[in-house]
């Protein structure tokens, strides 16, 4: 019979700070070794090389039993309070891993403003997806100025606009500079 090995208690916003302090990236390798080493460890193995982080936890031999016992160990290692349908409801490391992200660390505006600008940063103007990726960033363009509407135009605005201020609009629109 194996026992769930013990630590000292962790805090939630002790790991969560330490997370934190990380890229995006990294908070999420971070989050996904962690899941796969309890699930190594649940399971007997030495390390985390026969965890894939897509493989779902039914697969590899999970049962109820020591689905409890991933869920006591994740807790004990995040100092969350997790339901016991945790593997389950998560059913693979990568979710799972997901999961305790969004809990630990949500997403500030900050941290979808750093992301977008790497993924800008990673975009090469000669690459061979260029003119895609262009293309889908003024479509997202187009579609958030129409949702939003811009300050002061109004359905209103354009009725009352006589013929010279739509064709100076028009040609704004189409020509910016």
């Amino acid at each position: 019979v194996r026992r769930a090995a013990r630590h000292a208690p962790v805090s939630p916003a002790g790991l969560a700070d330490r997370l934190a302090a990380l890229p995006g990236p990294d908070r999420e390798r971070a989050l996904l070794t962690l899941v796969r080493e309890q699930v190594a460890a649940v399971l007997g193995h030495a390390g985390v090389d026969g965890v894939a982080a897509d493989q779902a936890f039914k697969e590899i031999g999970f049962d109820s039993l020591t689905s409890v016992e991933l869920r006591n160990r994740v807790a004990t290692a995040t100092g969350l309070r997790l339901p016991t349908t945790l593997a389950f409801d998560f059913p693979t490391p990568v979710a799972l891993a997901a999961h305790l992200r969004g809990l630990l660390v949500p997403d500030t505006p900050e941290d979808t403003a750093a992301e977008l600008d790497r993924l800008l940063a990673s975009v090469t103007t000669g690459g061979p997806d260029f003119a895609k990726i262009k293309d889908r960033l003024r479509a997202a363009l187009w579609r958030w100025e129409e949702g939003s509407g811009r300050p002061g135009e109004t359905d209103d605005d354009l009725t009352a606009a006589t013929d010279e201020e739509l064709f100076r609009a028009l040609d704004e629109e189409l020509d910016p500079l």
